[in-house]
């Protein structure tokens, strides 16, 4: 569990995934005791995650508008840096301007946008990739 230091917003940890290529730390975001969404860290190396990177999120569209994400993935620096990672890949639409806010309140190393054909992104026909510092 990560808090905010007494703040209304917790990362609770609710499931340890592991898979063939990378493993995944997924955490419940709550705030006053109500999950608002999800975070998930997947342990690879950057090439496995070049287009899905390490980390996702997910806001339920009701809690949208708070800075919930970039308040979860600040708290979930804590786990990354504790894993030893320096920097870390996180990717987005780059048409999801609330997402690249978000990721962009973080040190950025490197920014890209590639085009992509993935079946696992059928609708989307690009990617922005960033490099951010892991904060400590």
């Amino acid at each position: 569990m990560y808090n905010d230091n007494g703040d209304d917003m917790e990362l609770v940890l609710d499931e340890l995934i592991h898979g063939d290529l990378w493993d995944y730390d997924l955490f419940l975001i709550m705030v006053n005791q109500q999950e608002v969404g999800r975070i998930v860290f997947r342990r690879a190396s950057a090439t496995l995650v070049s287009i899905s990177g390490h980390v996702g999120y997910h806001v339920e569209s009701e809690y949208r508008g708070h800075g919930y994400a970039y308040q979860a993935l600040k708290l979930l620096m804590k786990h990354i840096a504790g894993l030893g990672y320096e920097s870390i890949i996180i990717t987005c639409d780059p048409l999801n301007i609330p997402s690249k806010k978000t990721i962009e309140k973080f040190k950025v190393l490197q920014h890209e946008i590639i085009d992509i054909c993935s079946k696992e992104y059928p609708m989307q026909n690009q990617m922005a990739i960033y490099e951010i510092e892991v904060e400590k």
